[in-house]
């Protein structure tokens, strides 16, 4: 940093003034070095160049030598540090919702240049570490997010190298809100013929009482991607629940899905469902005439079986709407767990722990849920074998059994 001020010779008297000015430290410099006078006036400049100079007290002298007579002047000042200027106000966005992390701007200089460190002060009695260090004139930019709604002041100051700090900025006010919320989403009815009217319906409320600059609902199947539509306000009070619908008709399809996306009047998207898997699944829509598969054969497998031990099951059946590979099949084992889940392929795999008898039977469904009747059963033994039954009646013989197997490293 330079600091300069200006003094004047000249030659108060007949002959010509000639001159050379010399200083003694090199942190002072003047100009012009030498020059002459006839009487006219001659601005010299005194220039002190600070950088590099640390804090405290300097003296230097410059000396004039002239064809008349010599002079000497002296400079003396101290050195002190200035505080960075006081930061722009911060700039971001005004309105918030809570928990939501807004993004803030600001920048200042130093006046000697040297580098700068920000601290903000969210105005939630929160205030941010020092911030740095920044070269001195560039913008900076920190976040935060608050977690309750109200309104808030946004300042902040800064510090340079020595930490003098600046006056704290203009406040910059925001505004932190509840986001609005969807919920209640669902279709009606869930399961019906094809081109029923389906009505979709969701409740949206803002606690500041405005309505949606948008509502829109998606409608999607697996394989043909989703259609979005604009939903009807059908009534209730925004700030408390308001009703939105939209109802349409459909075609056959089993594998629809839809969710609800509104946008606020701060151009905030509110999604329903908001959590994984983030869609409702339904409704299912099937043919007109869709009859549900036959009713599948009898199991067919081992009927005397042993515990502990994992067998294989099979059946058949058949859609008469569709290719065979459109069934799913659901096992009930008779072991006391109920049916299981419904599976693609017609075979299945149970074991029993215990003895006694079982009666396995398997029931059918298409695409559309239509479900067949169950399978006539098939009855299943689960015992030990004969041989392991005789050993077990007689416990001297099956302790010489086991010593035996102990022995020929039986299994």
């Amino acid at each position: 940093m330079e600091i300069n001020w200006t003094f004047n010779i000249w030659n108060g008297g007949i002959d010509t003034l000639t001159w050379t000015i010399d200083e003694n430290v090199p942190w002072m410099e003047i100009t012009p070095s030498s020059s002459s006078s006839d009487g006219e006036v001659i601005p010299t400049k005194v220039i002190i160049n600070t950088s590099g100079l640390d804090l405290g007290n300097y003296t230097g002298e410059f000396t004039i030598n002239s064809n008349m007579e010599s002079r000497t002047g002296l400079i003396k000042f101290e050195l002190v540090n200035a505080p960075p200027y006081t930061p722009n106000k911060p700039l971001g966005p005004v309105y918030l919702p809570e928990n939501y992390i807004g993004k803030y701007t600001t920048n200042t200089s130093d006046y000697e240049g040297n580098q700068i460190w920000y601290k903000f002060d969210w105005g939630d009695d929160t205030c941010s570490d020092w911030l740095g260090p920044y070269d001195s004139g560039i913008n900076v930019e920190a976040e935060h997010k608050w977690a309750t709604a109200g309104t808030y002041y946004v300042k902040v100051k800064a510090k340079d190298i020595h930490n003098d700090e600046s006056n704290w900025s203009e406040p910059f006010e925001i505004v932190v809100y509840v986001l609005p919320s969807l919920y209640g989403g669902k279709v009606s009815p869930e399961r019906a013929v094809e081109f029923t009217n389906f009505t979709y319906e969701v409740k949206y409320r803002d606690l500041k009482g405005a309505p949606p600059k948008k509502s829109t609902v998606y409608i999607c199947t697996s394989h043909g991607g989703c259609k979005t539509y604009d939903m009807k306000y059908i009534g209730g009070d925004y700030s408390t629940e308001a009703t939105y619908r939209y109802t349409t008709s459909l075609k056959a399809n089993p594998y629809y899905f839809f969710y609800f996306e509104f946008e606020d009047i701060h151009d905030r998207l509110i999604r329903a469902p908001s959590e994984y898997p983030y869609e409702y699944i339904g409704p299912m829509v099937y043919p007109e005439n869709n009859q549900p598969p036959t009713k599948p054969s009898r199991p067919t497998g081992p009927q005397r079986v042993i515990p502990h031990t994992t067998f294989k099951y099979e059946t058949s059946s058949i859609d008469p709407d569709g290719p065979d590979d459109k069934i799913y099949y659901r096992w009930d084992w008779d072991d006391g767990y109920g049916p299981g889940p419904w599976n693609h392929p017609p075979w299945g795999y149970s074991r029993w722990d215990k003895k006694g008898t079982y009666y396995v039977k398997v029931q059918a469904r298409d695409l559309y849920g239509f479900e067949s009747d169950w399978s006539e059963p098939l009855k299943v033994t689960v015992a030990l074998p004969r041989f392991m039954s005789f050993i077990k009646q007689y416990p001297i013989t099956e302790k010489i059994f086991k010593k035996i197997r102990s022995c020929f490293f039986l299994t």
